[in-house]
């Protein structure tokens, strides 16, 4: 009768295995990870968040057409626009359904615009700023809170 020798992995391949599957799960949770920090953007030198405290802006309603002034020092590149209607709300920005908004400039310090909303009976706006700062990637939009957002109906 011949014998068979059965043996295992060797132990130096065994350890290499290990290795691998220690170095490809670090890597996928240094993956997963690296998504949920947020890139630091600035404005005049501080966080943005900071900024969002000094913004100041009035917003009335006329029908359909919506006038908004800069009353701050911090010009404001565009809002998160969200409009309630009877069947629920939808939100937009304002470059995308007001007319005459200037998407380059943004609402300067000190300016108004007076624009209808294009395709909606409305019941009640709610305008939340939308600032444009600087991050190492180049310049990113920032939506500030809710503290800093204004209805207007």
């Amino acid at each position: 009768m011949k014998s068979v020798n059965k043996r295992g992995l060797s132990p130096v391949i065994a350890t290499v295995l290990l290795v691998l599957i220690v170095i490809i799960l670090g890597s996928i949770i240094f993956v997963a990870f690296r998504g949920l920090t947020k890139e630091a953007v600035q404005k005049f030198g501080q966080n943005i968040e900071l900024t969002c405290g000094d913004v100041n802006f009035n917003a009335e309603m006329d029908g359909n057409t919506i006038t908004i002034s800069n009353q701050g020092n911090v010009a404001i590149y565009d809002f998160q626009i969200k409009i309630d209607t009877s069947t629920g709300y939808s939100l937009y920005k304002a470059s995308e359904k007001i007319d005459n908004w200037d998407a380059d400039q943004g609402l300067l310090k000190g300016r108004s615009i007076s624009g209808e909303i294009r395709g909606y009976t409305i019941g009640e706006v709610t305008l939340t700023p939308i600032l444009l700062g600087s991050a190492d990637k180049g310049l990113r939009t920032f939506v500030c809170g809710s503290e800093t957002s204004q209805v207007a109906s």
